[in-house]
C-alpha cells in the first residue's frame, strides 16, 4: 500500500563553522529522502528557506535555547514545534556508546529529529529484545539499552508513519492518544520491501530462498 504523499519543506541554518547551510541542507535531504527512510511513508522533503519549518545545527547552549522548556542539558538535540535543534557535538562525534559510525549517527540524528518533526513519537517501549536494531524514533543518544544502533525506520515505524491525517510539528506538550509499542523483530523497513523484490516469482525462474537476506544488518538495505 502506498501513503498520501506528504511534502515537508524545510529551512536549513548552521551556526557553526563546520557546514554551511547549503552544504547541511544537501547532507540532511541525502538522508531524510533516502529510500530507506521516512519515503517509504509517503514523506518527501524539499530545502526552501522560506519555510516555517527549520532545522537548525547549532552549539549545545544554542540547542538547549531553541529547545526550552524543552531540557536538553547540553546533551542532546530536539523538535520544538516547528524547530529541530540538532546538537552540534552530536553531530560531530555522536556518542560514546554508538556502534554503526558517524555517518550513520548521522542519518539517525536526522531521521529521529525530522521524524518527529513529520508526526512521529518515541515509542513506549525500548529495546524488546537485545542485539535487535532499536526503533529509529527510540532515544538511542541517551544509550541503546542491548539493542544495535539503527539509523533507519523499523517496518512497524513505516506502517504506523503511513497513518493520515498526521500533526506536522507537534508543540512539546502534544503527546499521542497512544505511543506505539516495539514488538519487537522489527528490521528496518527497506529491507522487508528488499525482501519482497527478491522474493516475487519470475517466470521461469526458482524462486529465491529468504535465507539469502540478512535481515538482523541495521546498516544495509
Amino acid at each position: 500500500d502506498k501513503a498520501t504523499p506528504q511534502v515537508i519543506p524545510i529551512h536549513f541554518v548552521s551556526r557553526i563553522a563546520d557546514i554551511g547551510d547549503e552544504d547541511l541542507a544537501t547532507e540532511a535531504l541525502a538522508t531524510l529522502n533516502d529510500p530507506r527512510g521516512w519515503s517509504q511513508a509517503g514523506f518527501s522533503y524539499t530545502s526552501d528557506p522560506g519555510s516555517d519549518y527549520q532545522v537548525i545545527l547549532a552549539e549545545p547552549a544554542a540547542v538547549d535555547a531553541l529547545c526550552a522548556p524543552l531540557v536538553t542539558g547540553g546533551r542532546v538535540s530536539c523538535q520544538n514545534s516547528n524547530v529541530v535543534a540538532l546538537n552540534a557535538d552530536r553531530w560531530r562525534s555522536a556518542t560514546g556508546d554508538w556502534d554503526r559510525g558517524l555517518d550513520e549517527y548521522r542519518h539517525y540524528l536526522y531521521n529521529h529529529e525530522v521524524g518527529h518533526l513529520s508526526g512521529q513519537f518515541h515509542p513506549a517501549n525500548r529495546c524488546p529484545v537485545a542485539g535487535e536494531p532499536e526503533a529509529v524514533m527510540a532515544q538511542q543518544t541517551k544509550g541503546l539499552e542491548g539493542c544495535t544502533g539503527n539509523a533507519w525506520p523499523l517496518d512497524w515505524e513505516i506502517d504506523q508513519a503511513m497513518e493520515r491525517p498526521l500533526k506536522l510539528a507537534p508543540a512539546p506538550d502534544v503527546q499521542p492518544t497512544e505511543r506505539a509499542v516495539n514488538p519487537g523483530g522489527g528490521v528496518p523497513a527497506a529491507h522487508v520491501r528488499l525482501l519482497g523484490e527478491l522474493l516475487r516469482p519470475v517466470a521461469g525462474e526458482p524462486e529465491v530462498a529468504a535465507a539469502v537476506v540478512d535481515l538482523t544488518d541495521p546498516a544495509g538495505g
